[in-house]
């Protein structure tokens, strides 16, 4: 069975309606319909007769959507790794020195950890060295020193764990600009023809 509303005032109560019969609305506006009973995770519900409180985070369990016991504020501030993916386009200059930004930082936001992974060897021209770092203006080897020659061979073993330092947020107020630079020796940067790098990076947020 299928039901077919149109209304554009008020609430429209739907009752005796099972899971197995959805409901769809053709409408000049959005309508507010509320259903009595479970509504089937199938059909856009909870599988679930549990109220729901603010501020916590929703997990399935058991079949059913419900609150877990970790609360949003608690989950945005611990820490999350996130890959960061470029190529020999992405660093390319007519020069033999480069530098963009990777991510934005946002305010309290802390580094904990970064690792630098070539995906496909870096080569072009008449270059012989193509080196990578990670850090911030005034200081571009903060968090990764410089010394990831992107032109050795690829392979699972050939990555660098980022510079050992304690954490600590860049900045209380503002937003800090991460950056990532490259230095190539033999050609400038923008003779390379190949090459990819990912950069993860572990942040978390105070909160």
């Amino acid at each position: 069975m299928s039901t077919t509303f149109y209304t554009t005032g008020p609430d429209v109560p739907v009752t005796g309606v099972t899971a197995s019969s959805p409901l769809s609305a053709t409408i000049s506006q959005t309508p507010n319909i509320s259903l009595s009973g479970i509504v089937s995770i199938a059909h856009g519900g909870t599988n679930s007769s549990t109220a729901l409180t603010n501020g916590l985070v929703v997990v399935s369990s058991g079949g059913k959507i419900v609150e877990g016991s970790i609360t949003s504020a608690k989950l945005a501030t611990m820490p999350v790794w996130t890959k960061y993916s470029l190529t020999h386009t992405d660093l390319a200059a007519a020069s033999t020195s480069n530098t963009i930004q990777l991510f934005s930082l946002p305010a309290k936001g802390i580094i904990h950890t970064v690792i630098l992974k070539s995906t496909t060897q870096f080569s072009g021209g008449a270059i012989s060295s193509y080196v990578i770092a990670v850090g911030i203006q005034g200081n571009l080897t903060k968090y990764s020193d410089g010394t990831y020659d992107v032109t050795t061979a690829v392979s699972g073993t050939f990555f660098q764990l980022g510079v050992s330092q304690p954490p600590q947020p860049e900045d209380f107020g503002s937003a800090t600009s991460i950056k990532i630079a490259a230095v190539s020796v033999g050609a400038n940067l923008d003779q390379a023809s190949a090459g990819a790098l990912d950069v993860y990076v572990e942040t978390s947020l105070l909160p």
